[in-house]
């Protein structure tokens, strides 16, 4: 029960499916077992395995940092208020260091969200209102699904993976879970050829169990933060 209950806070959705399915195996044949000795012997080793991961996780989900904050910790303190910062996946909470956008920005956002129809404008305006100046940044979301297309913010707040337009805008900072060092993509090799990697943020874990449990979830997500060669 404990590994369904224990979620990180910034990403909560259902946890360890697949480990989950197998320790329900593990029970039911459990309870198949006539012989009391061997049933309680098994039944103490699946509780042992269980508690050792679960304790695993509990420990990194309360005593350690979460990746996201450390990544914006070091953002935030490796950039100028006017640096442009590319970040992959900005359009889904949860995979990305939660950096925000200016107020600035944020209100032009509803306007034009308002403008074309788009939606009602709330959540920037909202967002707007919290803002706070000192530690947000000018945000160039990078991902699959582009916004404001057909608007005239078309690839300025937001591209998809095109190695012309980055270049184009020139981010100071680019923020990935990717390790860009081992990828053979056309978009790998720009990243590399501009950039070079300045941190990563990974959660090694003393159970190598954990990486394999873990291996499809973002309760421990890895960043790779990479900066502009200086040419």
């Amino acid at each position: 029960l404990a590994p369904l209950l224990l979620f990180n806070f910034h990403a909560p959705h259902y946890f360890l499916l697949i480990s989950v399915l197998l320790l329900l195996s593990t029970f039911f044949f459990i309870t198949m077992i006539n012989n009391k000795f061997l049933r309680n012997f098994i039944a103490i080793i699946n509780l042992v395995y269980i508690c050792s991961i679960t304790f695993q996780i509990a420990y990194f989900i309360n005593f350690k940092k979460d990746e996201r904050l450390q990544a914006k910790d070091f953002l935030l303190k490796s950039s100028a208020p006017n640096d442009l910062i590319a970040i992959e996946n900005y359009l889904n909470p949860g995979l990305f260091p939660p950096i925000e956008e200016c107020s600035e920005v944020l209100k032009e956002k509803a306007r034009i969200t308002k403008k074309y129809h788009l939606g009602t404008g709330e959540t920037y305006e909202l967002k707007a209102k919290n803002n706070n100046q000192e530690t947000c940044r000018p945000i160039l979301g990078i991902s699959n699904s582009v916004q404001f297309i057909n608007t005239e913010y078309e690839n300025i707040w937001n591209i998809n993976f095109n190695s012309e337009l980055l270049l184009h805008r020139k981010p100071i900072k680019y923020v990935s879970q990717e390790d860009y060092r081992k990828s053979e993509s056309q978009y790998g090799t720009t990243i590399n050829h501009n950039y070079i990697l300045e941190n990563s943020f990974i959660t090694i874990f003393w159970d190598t169990r954990i990486e394999y449990i873990l291996q499809n979830e973002n309760y421990f997500p890895r960043f790779y933060v990479y900066s502009l060669k200086k040419r």
